[in-house]
């Protein structure tokens, strides 16, 4: 093999590196360690003979060569999830795991006896529900299914609308003499 090959692995190092902006930041990211994106970086550095990153205090900046690499594996990462969602999609049998993403209100409020209902449903599907405020990829597939309140979903997501929200507030009765001032003031 030609020593100058780019391998998918070392994109996925520069397409990390540059999301994160630090070679910790990758290293979390690709659950490996920072020795070891270090090691990689600086080989396919001399593997290719150019910089692919400024380092500074502040982190780790593309170059120009740096840019053109990352655009490159972003590229090649939408082909390779592309991929896997397709192939994963020919298997016709409900098996396997599904994980979902939802906010811990949704969940509580909502979600909970709707996933109870489809493990009796389906009990071959292992599922994995993450409760968090904080956006997963689902093009990186740190989940498959993102169930979020909002009027917009990302362009580069779809969505529908499922249900309306309804919001109350509660207090003591003595409190509402100012409530006027809080109902009136919209929500964002």
């Amino acid at each position: 093999m030609n020593e100058q090959q780019i391998r998918w692995d070392d994109l996925q190092i520069v397409l990390a590196i540059a999301e994160t902006g630090s070679l910790s930041g990758a290293s979390r990211a690709l659950r490996i360690s920072h020795a070891t994106v270090f090691r990689r970086l600086s080989d396919m550095e001399r593997r290719l003979g150019v910089t692919l990153f400024e380092r500074s205090r502040t982190g780790y900046t593309p170059t120009l060569a740096g840019d053109d690499l990352t655009a490159s594996a972003k590229r090649v990462q939408s082909e390779v999830n592309g991929a896997e969602r397709r192939i994963i999609g020919q298997d016709l049998t409900l098996t396997g795991s599904l994980r979902i993403t939802t906010t811990d209100t949704l969940f509580a409020g909502l979600l909970s006896p709707l996933l109870a209902n489809f493990r009796q449903r389906y009990p071959d599907i292992t599922l994995e529900v993450v409760i968090s405020n904080q956006l997963q990829s689902l093009s990186r597939r740190e989940a498959d299914i993102a169930i979020r309140p909002t009027r917009q979903p990302p362009e580069t997501l779809v969505g529908r609308r499922v249900s309306d929200i309804n919001l109350a507030i509660y207090g003591q009765k003595a409190l509402w003499q100012n409530a006027p001032l809080l109902l009136n003031t919209p929500c964002r």
